[in-house]
């Protein structure tokens, strides 16, 4: 028995050990979320908070906001977020004694839809951020994470063995023909198959290295595409996906509630609320509205905060961005992060 429990012991500092070590290797949005969850923020009084996904990550910076209303700004938005990571965040700042006068975040068709980024959104929320009993006991956390006793279970012996959240990570990025995922009809392949077997291991642990440097210095904003610092219009011409507009045709009424439920937490707490609604590409754009399912999802999440919350609570975006302002067709680059942090800055100061 004595020599089962040492094994344990070892095992579980082990497995510890190794997590903390292999983070490094993870495919880009794991590691963020990893370099994320370990920030180290000051309690305190804050004038804004900004939370929401990669578009906020990519589309607004917050020490260049910061320098243009002069305001003390918390900025904690996380790549693949959806509403359920937005109400987690907020419960647990207000918790742990941060006060905010005012609160921004963002929603899109991404994160009030049904679409594979909501799985990628539970799966590192599990995975990359603390373990919280709040994903037993929150009725809204429980049906989104959890579901069940075996996920719950699962999820409770990951916590001990934290390589068990690595498995799927791993098994991803060492493939018999690594970076072939997202192979497309009309590409060369030849570069693909001649890739080392680990070759995504080595080229994870230098981009991470970078990203990590980059974070830190610009205060966790993030040029999802390039990192660059200065603005470089994009002058490739974007293809999109084939049915990637169709990712977002099918509404997830439960989100909606949630979505509100963000305005009463923060009437509770004394903090004023706006919902900003950052465009994708003009591509992408004329591309969503051709389908009128997608409208009609994007319409009903709109009018449910105008009808409930007020039409002054969301924030629509007016700069006219060129598609050489993206870096992809759903995040900006330094181009339109520069223009739009400086319209949200001037519709800010009207707000004081």
């Amino acid at each position: 028995m004595k020599k089962f429990l040492f094994f344990l012991v070892i095992l579980i500092i082990t497995n510890h050990l190794f997590y903390k070590y292999l983070l490094t290797y993870t495919e880009k949005t794991s590691y963020i979320w990893s370099e994320i969850n370990n920030r180290e923020i000051p309690v305190g009084e804050y004038d804004l908070l900004i939370l929401g996904d990669s578009q906020v990550m990519s589309g607004i910076h917050p020490l260049k906001l910061s320098n243009e209303t002069n305001l003390k700004i918390l900025f904690y938005p996380r790549p693949s977020e959806q509403v359920e990571g937005i109400y987690f965040h907020l419960k647990n700042f207000y918790k742990k004694g941060f006060k905010f006068k005012k609160i921004l975040v963002n929603f899109s068709e991404i994160s009030s839809s049904k679409n594979p980024i909501l799985e990628s959104h539970k799966s590192l929320s599990l995975n990359f951020q603390n373990f919280s009993f709040s994903f037993f006991t929150d009725k809204i956390l429980f049906s989104l994470y959890l579901k069940n006793l075996s996920n719950s279970v699962y999820y409770f012996i990951t916590e001990i063995f934290p390589l068990l959240k690595l498995n799927s990570n791993f098994t991803r990025e060492i493939n018999l023909v690594p970076k072939s995922e997202g192979i497309i009809l009309t590409q060369n392949i030849e570069p693909i198959l001649y890739w080392n077997i680990f070759g995504n291991l080595k080229y994870n642990l230098d981009q991470n290295s970078n990203i990590k440097k980059f974070l830190v210095e610009e205060n966790f904003y993030l040029d999802w595409k390039d990192l660059h610092r200065t603005c470089n219009p994009n002058e490739q011409k974007m293809e999109l996906p084939t049915g990637s507009e169709l990712a977002f045709t099918n509404l997830r009424k439960e989100s909606i509630p949630v979505w509100l439920k963000l305005s009463e937490i923060a009437k509770e707490n004394s903090s004023e609320i706006f919902y900003i609604k950052i465009p994708f590409s003009n591509i992408f754009q004329t591309k969503l509205k051709e389908n009128p399912h997608i409208i009609q999802a994007d319409f009903y999440l709109i009018e449910s905060i105008k009808k409930n919350l007020g039409e002054d609570r969301i924030i629509f975006v007016d700069s006219k961005f060129k598609d050489s302002d993206f870096g992809d067709y759903t995040h900006l680059n330094v181009c339109g992060m520069i223009q739009l942090t400086k319209e949200l800055s001037l519709k800010l100061n009207q707000f004081k």
